[in-house]
């Protein structure tokens, strides 16, 4: 309150404690929900993260779609706690037999995947790791980021306590439902490919990397792993129609 640059963010989260209380039947609703709203603008204002960009909104639009996929597969609870990017965990999904990592990508930029960090291509001993691509092409009559958002809220109602740890997950990454209206991109989503990281896969190793080099980063055309392609359905689940109606 005692910087002016905050109002605005300030303004916002009154706004939002005020709809908490309104939608609230009784006094101790009010306070659960009260207290789920400070939890989630604790965990926004604790990433420390700015506004999303361009790319990290389709990052996280993708990242949204294997969420929906692997919640079919594994279970609601499950997938979400085996979510790991919105914490900083070095590969985006961490299941409990093997490793996920998700990457977004655009036609017009070039089907190509770009990696990071070496360490996101890196197999933990005796966990099978895959690399998933998304395709996301501009479109008219796309879904923004808050509309794919909806379609997991929806799923996850029927979870109880689930949405509140799906909203504060989506805090932790930068994004809260206030923000809404500025996300107005929209994107076909599909389809979503699954490839194996297994010997012979083109990546640069962390161990290849010479001290003192920091920042790794680097591109893999999805035409040079096509070879190592494997049934995503099998992988991160089957497709959720609500967000995949192109396949």
């Amino acid at each position: 309150l005692l910087d002016h640059t905050f109002d605005d963010l300030f303004a916002a989260f009154a706004g939002e404690i005020l709809s908490a209380i309104s939608a609230s039947a009784t006094p101790e609703q009010a306070v659960q929900a009260i207290n789920r709203c400070i939890a989630r603008w604790r965990r926004f204002v604790e990433s420390g993260r700015s506004a999303l960009t361009d790319e990290e909104v389709r990052g996280l639009i993708g990242e949204l779609v294997v969420l929906g996929r692997t919640a079919r597969r594994i279970g609601l609870l499950d997938a979400l706690s085996a979510w790991g990017a919105p914490f900083d965990s070095i590969r985006d999904f961490e299941f409990k037999s093997s490793s996920l990592e998700v990457k977004s990508y655009q036609v017009q930029a070039g089907p190509s995947l770009r990696i990071n960090d070496p360490a996101q291509l890196e197999p933990s001993p005796g966990r099978p790791l895959h690399l998933c691509a998304v395709r996301l092409a501009p479109a008219d009559i796309g879904r923004t980021l808050p509309e794919v958002i909806q379609v997991l809220t929806d799923m996850y109602s029927s979870q109880p306590g689930s949405i509140a740890q799906l909203e504060e997950a989506l805090a932790s990454y930068g994004y809260l439902r206030s923000q809404a209206r500025t996300f107005t991109d929209r994107y076909s989503i599909g389809p979503v490919s699954v490839f194996a990281v297994d010997v012979g896969f083109p990546r640069i190793r962390p161990h290849d990397v010479p001290a003192g080099v920091e920042e790794v980063r680097f591109a893999i055309p999805i035409g040079a792993i096509a070879r190592f392609e494997v049934p995503a359905d099998q992988v991160v689940g089957p497709p959720v129609a609500a967000l995949e109606a192109s396949e």
